[in-house]
């Protein structure tokens, strides 16, 4: 290969990597269902981080030298470096985790590819969508056809739907030029509309309010970049605008005013504690993979009283929020310089530039979204949003020949190339065995489930796969001792202080295990994050009545009795909850549970 194709297939490289998110996805093409097919991840934000610093290594003398005095160019990558010091920080601060710092490198780094291969990012991009369109497509349309939700490659109905959205204008390019702009919007905004028609019970008002907002901005920006006049008094608006409405939404979230008058709608209890969260860890962050295990004591407890309730918060469903939890304050300004690359992008292109505008298009829609949803926090939406950041930073910048890559500069990019594809072999490995244990389970061959699970954990320790064998462990071979063990990896080899109800699973291999002292803490912990759990309360009040300490006990059995009556449920309807652990967390499930068994 000739180092001037380097950029290239490098463009090519990061494109068909975001596609392989979950390989096994690919296999719903010709299968309509592949159960589980989410618990084998391939490429994942570790995998992008190295690929991504591939091209960053290779071309960072031509990096340096793009932008000239352009001061947002100069302040982007010197606030990227200062990102990459933060990460480190972190380590220091919570523990070296090589999957943690992988992660949270990638949103540094990944936008710094886009920029630096921003030209054939957006040669191929039309391929990649049309690529992405066809094989989410033929997807859906499987599962449709069989009565299910329409996931396509995402594994999620309602990413499915944007995913769609932001491809399907690649089909206007086989149209000659004068018809492509106007049938690309009819086609994007029908299929936004027509889902609705198409499957009303799984259609998305996130994806319909980002597309219709999404041509809003580009229309404002077209204007913008016709009439440079305006540019200077629009920006000032603008940004006072968005600061007067940012602290008035930030200050009516903080208060719990917005969640109490729709108490259904339990983003905004999600946005409350993540706010609590940043206002907390404001120096630092807790990191963007440890968001998970830190959120769940900040969160109200109205939250746990609504339908949706449920007993992971991997995001808070907005990225702004996730930049600020993730980072501390200088989140807060990586996200606002984020936004800051975009719209200059977007305002600067050129009138009938058509490869820039899938560009400003995907990247609008993908960012409005975001705000709403876990979209970018998934590798395929959150790698392309974070490649065309940079391709959008890169617009109107002044550009340099880029120089071929000398031997020096080659070997580490190819290092970390062949890093990457060894820890996607890893990851699906690990996934594999995963996947193939809780199979086993749903099964009922626990024996089979636990040697798979093991494997998995061998190969690499996820927080997903210890609470799994823990699971088995503890309720289906009643072997309290290993489960605390493996239990116990959550914290040490994943630097989480939790994992959905890990504490409550710990307290109770420990108590089983002759060690009742040493489960209070543990019961206690999983009370602050699961304040409406019944079974909790009732396994802790039980340990501390074996321990004698009756006026403790006394008093967790009342609060036992209001939470039991709160839920609709009888004393002697106990054992149903304790048998299935969503009914305990979900409002909802527990709802129409009772309703069936009482009919």
């Amino acid at each position: 290969m000739k180092a001037e194709s380097l950029p290239g297939w490098s463009a090519v490289l990061l494109l068909s990597a975001l596609l392989l998110q979950f390989p096994l996805a690919w296999w719903k093409t010709a299968a309509v269902t592949v159960p589980l097919f989410g618990e084998v991840a391939g490429v994942d934000f570790s995998v992008l981080a190295l690929l991504g610093l591939g091209p960053v290594l290779c071309f960072l003398p031509t990096l340096l030298r793009m932008g000239g005095r352009d001061l947002l160019f100069r302040l982007f990558l010197l606030l990227a470096g200062i990102g990459m010091v933060v990460l480190l920080l972190q380590q220091v601060s919570f523990g070296w985790n090589s999957g943690h710092f992988l992660n949270g490198l990638f949103y540094f780094v990944f936008p710094l590819a886009g920029l630096v291969l921003a030209r054939e990012i957006r040669r191929r991009l039309p391929c990649f969508l049309l690529v992405l369109f066809l094989a989410s497509a033929a997807i859906s349309l499987r599962e449709l056809a069989a009565g299910l939700p329409a996931t396509g490659l995402a594994g999620n109905w309602n990413w499915n739907w944007t995913l769609l959205v932001i491809s399907i204008p690649s089909l206007a390019f086989f149209l000659p030029a004068r018809f492509r702009l106007a049938v690309g919007f009819l086609l994007a905004f029908g299929l936004a509309a027509g889902q609705f028609l198409l499957i009303p019970h799984y259609a998305s008002r996130g994806t319909l309010f980002s597309t219709f907002c999404a041509a809003v901005l580009l229309g404002g920006a077209a204007l913008l970049h016709r009439h440079r006049q305006w540019r200077m008094p629009v920006a000032v608006a603008t940004v006072l605008t968005a600061a007067v409405l940012g602290c008035t939404v930030y200050l009516s979230l903080r208060s719990g005013y917005p969640a109490d008058r729709l108490p259904q709608e339990n983003r905004l209890m999600v946005w409350q504690g993540a706010i609590a969260l940043g206002e907390e860890r404001l120096l630092l962050g807790v990191g963007p993979s440890r968001f998970e295990g830190e959120i769940a004591p900040y969160l109200p407890v109205s939250y746990f009283d609504s339908d949706f309730a449920a007993d992971r918060h991997p995001h808070p469903h907005n990225e702004l929020l996730f930049y600020w939890c993730g980072f501390g304050l200088f989140g807060i300004v990586w996200g606002i310089l984020t936004l800051a690359a975009g719209f200059r992008g977007m305002i600067r292109r050129r009138r009938g530039d058509e490869l820039i505008l899938p560009v400003a298009w995907c990247w609008a829609v993908l960012l409005l979204h975001g705000q709403l949803d876990v979209l970018l926090a998934t590798p395929l939406a959150g790698g392309l949003f974070a490649l065309l950041t940079g391709v959008l930073l890169a617009v109107g910048v002044r550009r340099v020949r880029a120089v071929p890559p000398a031997w020096s500069r080659f070997a580490p990019a190819a290092l970390l190339w062949g890093g990457a594809l060894v820890l996607f072999g890893v990851n699906f490995a690990g996934g594999w065995y995963c996947r193939s244990g809780k199979l086993a389970l749903l099964d009922g061959d626990p024996a089979t489930a636990r040697r798979d699970l093991e494997r998995s954990v061998e190969i690499r320790p996820t927080a997903e796969n210890l609470y799994t064998l823990a699971g088995v462990e503890l309720f289906d071979f009643q072997d309290p001792r290993p489960a605390a063990a493996t239990l116990a990896g959550i914290p040490a080899e994943c630097r989480l202080s939790s994992y959905s109800h890990s504490f409550g699973r710990m307290a109770r291999a420990l108590a089983a295990s002759g060690q009742p002292e040493a489960a209070l803490p543990y019961f206690e912990a999983e009370q602050k994050n699961f304040p409406r759990s019944a079974v909790n309360l009732r396994l802790w009040q039980s340990v501390l009545e074996h321990l004698g300490r009756r006026e403790e006990a006394g008093r967790l059995e009342e609060r036992w009795l209001e939470l039991m009556t709160r839920k609709g449920l009888r004393p002697e309807e106990f054992p149903y909850l304790l048998r299935n652990q969503i009914l305990d967390d979900s409002p909802l499930e527990l709802r129409t549970f009772l309703e069936e068994l009482r009919k």
